[in-house]
């Protein structure tokens, strides 16, 4: 997931040069510490359990609990959506996803 949306952000003319990613979510909150994100994307498509508790863990902490969480979700079930929503996501995107809904997303969350 994690190269196939870096070159969706890239052919949508968002920057990712200041791009950190993280595969687990205990090296995401090690690099949270090391950057000062404007935006988190969550993977919740291949590790939904990971994923969500990742999104809380954000959400519980007070440095972090502003910044925005993108939730990468399965396309085909609804409920981890929700979930991910509950447990502190901005928005969500679908896998697979397109361009302009990221695009789209981002601004409605004002992110972009």
């Amino acid at each position: 997931m994690t190269r196939m949306l870096i070159n969706s952000l890239q052919r949508a003319d968002i920057p990712t040069d200041q791009l950190c990613q993280a595969n687990e979510p205990g090296t995401a909150l090690a690099a949270l510490e090391r950057a000062s994100p404007s935006v988190i994307f969550a993977d919740v498509d291949n590790t939904p359990t990971e994923g969500l508790n990742f999104i809380r863990a954000v959400r519980n902490d007070p440095q972090w609990k502003n910044i925005p969480i993108i939730a990468v979700c399965p396309l085909n079930d609804g409920s981890i959506g929700d979930l991910a929503r509950e447990a502190g996501a901005t928005v969500q995107i679908k896998t697979p996803f397109h361009i302009q809904e990221i695009r789209t997303r981002l601004a409605a969350a004002n992110i972009i």
